[in-house]
């Protein structure tokens, strides 16, 4: 009987077919390459009661899941206009001002990029949160893709198919990491190899710290590996 293997901080699961040399890494924003102060559940508390001000009735609000999306639609039928958006894009700004990169993704990126790894990031942020956000960081950074630059945002698996599509890399090639269980199910339709940082994932880490102990312990990057030049960071 083939058993999972537990390394520090590290969850390998039993039967996990051996992955093929990779050449980018995906990875989330909030809570896994930025910490914020407060989580985005603040934001969504604040949407829905901007949204019960404007006379948006009360159980239609508290039925939000998605809060982009359900900002949109509950705008359009109550006929709002724009401005539900914009409190939701200045609630995200706001937030991403008081954010700080993760202590590790600096020394992370930086390992990455000197294999010669393609690096992109993918949130569900809007753009002008996530060039705050990830600014300290892009000189690591090869390409953003906020939800304003895909048609359908995670979890969907557009918005990592398009990044693979804007850096040259199939599928096959590439790692989703990231903190929740959108980003996991977004790699894992795309057909990536998902990293989740204490969620559940083709293979579980306690940190951020541990990415480069996973990659190192299944030998995913090529040895010789160089780095390579920058794509362009801007959304398509």
């Amino acid at each position: 009987m083939v058993k999972s293997r537990i390394y520090i901080g590290i969850f390998i699961p039993a039967l996990c077919d051996s992955p093929a040399v990779i050449r980018a890494v995906l990875f989330d924003m909030d809570e896994t390459l930025v910490e914020n102060p407060y989580p985005y559940s603040v934001i969504r508390e604040r949407v829905q009661d901007f949204l019960i001000s404007r006379g948006v009735p009360r159980r239609d609000v508290l039925a939000m899941r998605r809060t982009y999306e359900d900002t949109l639609r509950l705008s359009a039928e109550h006929d709002l206009g724009d401005e539900p958006l914009k409190f939701l894009e200045d609630e995200e700004v706001r937030r991403a001002e008081m954010s700080r990169p993760h202590p590790e993704a600096l020394p992370l990126l930086g390992w990455l990029r000197e294999r010669g790894l393609k690096i992109a990031v993918i949130t569900r942020n809007t753009r002008r949160a996530a060039e705050i956000a990830l600014a300290p960081l892009m000189d690591f950074i090869d390409l953003v893709l906020a939800r304003e630059d895909v048609r359908n945002a995670k979890p969907h698996p557009d918005h990592v198919l398009t990044a693979l599509e804007a850096l040259s890399v199939s599928p096959s090639e590439a790692v989703v990491v990231g903190d929740y269980p959108y980003d996991i199910e977004a790699g894992k339709r795309a057909g990536c190899i998902t990293v989740g940082i204490n969620t559940e994932a083709h293979y579980t880490v306690e940190g951020l710290g541990r990415v480069r102990d996973l990659l190192e312990l299944l030998n995913l990057i090529e040895e010789g590996s160089s780095a390579s030049p920058a794509i362009s960071r801007r959304g398509q």
